[in-house]
């Protein structure tokens, strides 16, 4: 039976970051490397990077475990609680399971 590698450490996975975003690849793959190697570090079932555009509204450019209909929508804080908490903090945000949020 083969050993289950351990799994990434954080400084590892900053590593690989790092020297991913100075390969020379396109950014929006830089984008999806770097959800596809933060999802390997925290422990959760989707995630998303988004820019924040001049129309204050946030634009996807890489996400993981979610459909793929979420890189070519566009969203306002104001009408998405979550991602309005998520903007006004500068730790981490998770939300429980049972979160009534939208």
């Amino acid at each position: 039976m083969s050993p289950v590698p351990a799994a990434p450490t954080t400084e590892q996975m900053l590593l690989e970051i790092a020297l991913e975003l100075n390969s020379g690849v396109p950014s929006t793959q830089h984008y999806q490397k770097l959800i596809d190697s933060l999802q390997r570090v925290l422990a959760c079932d989707a995630s998303a990077l988004f820019t924040l555009d001049q129309e204050q509204q946030l634009v996807p450019v890489a996400s993981k475990g979610l459909s793929s209909e979420v890189l070519g929508r566009r969203f306002l804080p104001e009408l998405h609680p979550r991602l309005a908490m998520m903007l006004a903090s500068r730790q981490l945000v998770r939300f429980a399971d049972d979160s009534r949020l939208p």
